[in-house]
């Protein structure tokens, strides 16, 4: 997993200068400076920081997503030569949690899966809806970026966009949480 991360990380940020994202930063120093296999931080210099099961969890969940960063769209795809958002999302909780069974694969599915929440946090699972039906998800980065596979707009396939963007925020329409206590391997 520390190779993944060391190969995400200079990825994101690049992505990130790009699309002028600011909060961003946070998500990807915590994932960037985390040794997972060892359950140590180098944050500090000459010390080490426990980290919480569900934040190791977070970040091996956004690792993964972000090894899928510049993948085309391709509708009904589900490989890293073309995905769309509910096969992106699918394949990245398969990845990160090898062990959960019936992981959606449409986009309405998700509706169902894990913990309805109010808050936004890294590696929440994000609807969107238009005409009360869901047909867009996406992987939470921060409070206000996330990472999904666009269809259409100036930029396609797997990329991280910003809830302020376009009409992401009005069409919004819930946050779940995958349910404490499974924790990837």
């Amino acid at each position: 997993m520390a190779t993944v991360l060391a190969l995400c990380v200079p990825i994101a940020t690049a992505a990130h200068s790009m699309a002028g994202l600011s909060d961003l930063d946070s998500t990807l120093l915590m994932v960037s400076s985390l040794d997972l296999d060892e359950g140590k931080s180098n944050l500090f210099e000459g010390g080490s920081l426990k980290t919480d099961p569900s934040d190791e969890s977070r970040i091996r969940i956004i690792a993964s997503a972000l090894s899928w960063l510049g993948v085309p769209y391709s509708f009904g795809g589900f490989s890293d030569s073309g995905v769309d958002c509910s096969g992106f999302l699918n394949r990245t909780i398969s990845q990160s949690y090898p062990f959960l069974n019936n992981i959606p694969r449409r986009s309405d599915e998700f509706s169902g899966f894990g913990e309805p929440v109010d808050d936004i946090e890294p590696g929440d699972i994000l609807l969107f809806s238009s005409e009360g039906s869901i047909y867009h998800v996406g992987l939470a980065l921060s409070s206000t970026t996330f990472i999904h596979s666009a269809s259409e707009g100036v930029r396609t396939g797997v990329i991280i966009s910003s809830i302020w963007d376009g009409n992401w925020r009005s069409r919004l329409s819930g946050v779940r949480r995958i349910v404490a206590g499974a924790t990837p391997q």
